[in-house]
């Protein structure tokens, strides 16, 4: 054994050496410190999945997959206990997610690359990341109105690391090849979270007790509501809808039925999962996303009429019979008493509109809002205190200002640009990708992010969205580079 180790070792480069060393002597630190449960296992899935990086040829993929599997991890490791429980937005300690370390990893690689090369740092700066950086300084200035400087300036922590995620993703995404394997990776976590749903839907238990597995509704519907491993069940509706969409477009652009059949399967595991949820808006959302894929195809491609409408006629049958497997269930989830639920969400958006009124400019702070609300809200005096506005862009407006909202709505519009123009070049697997990204993205702003606190409050929805959205500012410079090259 020992001689099988030291051949081992003397394959490896000498950076590989020393982090295989400090693998080992890190795992036998954790063994004997005194660590919670969590850090310790959060610990020792970081030095296995970086020492696995010895043996991968393709260092810069590896990460990229890491990256894409753990934004669906949403459970935060927080260095410090908080000193309240804080909603939307990030708490007053130092906070962790298990995509943070592989996306540092990352942008080391990034960096690295850029000083390997003779030409030196060369970024072609857009538009959108002008707008992105204006989105984050005036969040910044936000934060001198603010109450609390601590939630604050965590919140730009958070804005930071996603800021950083698109980034990486818009620069370094060059050619098809990124494309698909994105994709692939994108819809192997789909896959994953699409069984994991369904698996304690049916009565299983994830280890370690870290995630929100189930919520039982037993004095409304009944519903046995699941949450995967993004730590709630809204997370988990808004992650699945971000991405069956983009299996749809997907089973639409194959041909062969060898590649058809799985993203089909794919569509329906994220579908049973996402009813799973029991989350009302997040399946209307997907229903919108749906049709959005469908029109988008007969205004931009003359496809074939019959193909056409035999795809709509297989969507409405596989919906169909997962609506009669369950249909007691939904139908008691949307016509049976919520608890107020739904009905708490006109008294929230009052509360916020007050608050905008009275801060137009600069809002209340970054990531202030939970902190100053009881002011605003009149039904503090009845003891009736309701929550954070469940609506996006009320929680923009009410936090940073109105043109900070205005700033958030011309980077969406920027993206709706840029998809018009991959979607007028000659039809491919980029154009389906866009489509399904584009599509999932419209059902989520239109629905969603008017009924729930959404990628604002939420981390790994927040990463995904980000993560999406450089994807389309990706694919739109691989389809300039050949529009030029065509030309020349």
């Amino acid at each position: 054994m020992i001689s099988t180790f030291i051949q081992f070792t003397n394959k490896l480069k000498p950076c590989g050496f020393f982090l295989l060393s400090g693998t080992i002597v890190g795992s036998l630190i954790v063994c004997f410190a005194n660590l919670s449960t969590e850090w310790m296992l959060y610990t020792y899935f970081a030095l296995i999945f970086a020492s696995l990086s010895l043996i991968i040829t393709n260092k810069k993929r590896y990460f990229q997959f890491l990256v894409i599997l753990t934004i669906s991890v949403g459970r935060p490791f927080l260095v410090e206990k908080p000193f309240s429980i804080h909603l939307g937005g990030a708490q007053n300690v130092p906070e962790f997610f298990m995509s943070d370390i592989w996306l540092f990893i990352l942008l080391l690689i990034w960096m690295s690359n850029f000083f390997k090369t003779k030409q030196g740092i060369k970024l072609n700066i857009q538009h959108i990341e002008i707008a992105i950086v204006l989105l984050f300084g005036w969040s910044c200035l936000s934060v001198i109105h603010a109450r609390n400087y601590e939630y604050g300036f965590y919140e730009i922590i958070r804005m930071i690391k996603q800021f950083l995620l698109f980034l990486y993703f818009s620069h370094n995404i060059k050619t098809k090849k990124d494309v698909k394997f994105v994709v692939l990776c994108l819809m192997t976590v789909l896959c994953i979270q699409s069984c994991i749903s369904i698996f304690q839907y049916l009565g299983g238990k994830m280890p370690f007790g870290f995630f929100q597995e189930i919520d039982i509704e037993e004095e409304t519907t009944g519903a046995r509501r699941v949450g995967g491993t993004l730590y709630g069940i809204s997370a988990l509706s808004q992650f699945l809808q971000l991405l069956i969409p983009i299996a749809l477009a997907l089973a639409f652009y194959y041909k062969e039925k060898k590649w058809q059949f799985p993203y089909w399967t794919l569509f329906s595991l994220g579908t049973i999962a996402l009813i799973f949820t029991f989350t009302r808006s997040a399946i209307l959302s997907l229903i919108l996303s749906i049709l959005a894929i469908m029109i988008i195809q007969l205004v931009y491609k003359k496809s074939n009429r019959l193909l056409f409408f035999s795809r709509a006629i297989l969507i409405i049958m596989i919906m169909c019979v997962i609506f009669i497997v369950m249909q007691k269930e939904i139908i008691l989830r949307f016509t049976a008493d919520d608890g107020g639920s739904a009905r708490a969400r006109i008294p929230m958006m009052i509360v916020a509109l007050s608050i905008i009124a009275k801060n137009p400019v600069f809002g209340i702070g970054l990531n202030n809002y939970n902190e100053i609300m009881g002011f605003y809200d009149m039904y503090v005096k009845l003891g009736k205190p309701i929550h954070a506005v469940h609506n996006v862009y009320l929680f923009f407006a009410s936090e940073i200002g109105v043109p900070g909202l205005l700033i958030l709505l011309y980077i969406i519009g920027i993206i709706y640009k840029k998809t018009y123009t991959i979607l007028k070049q000659h039809w491919g697997l980029l154009q389906y990708v866009t489509i399904g990204i584009i599509s999932s993205v419209t059902g989520y702003l239109l629905i969603l992010a008017n009924v729930a606190m959404g990628f604002k409050h939420l981390v790994p929805i927040g990463n995904l969205f980000w993560l999406q959205l450089g994807l389309i500012v990706a694919i739109e410079n691989i389809e300039l580079k050949k529009i030029n090259h065509l030309i020349e």
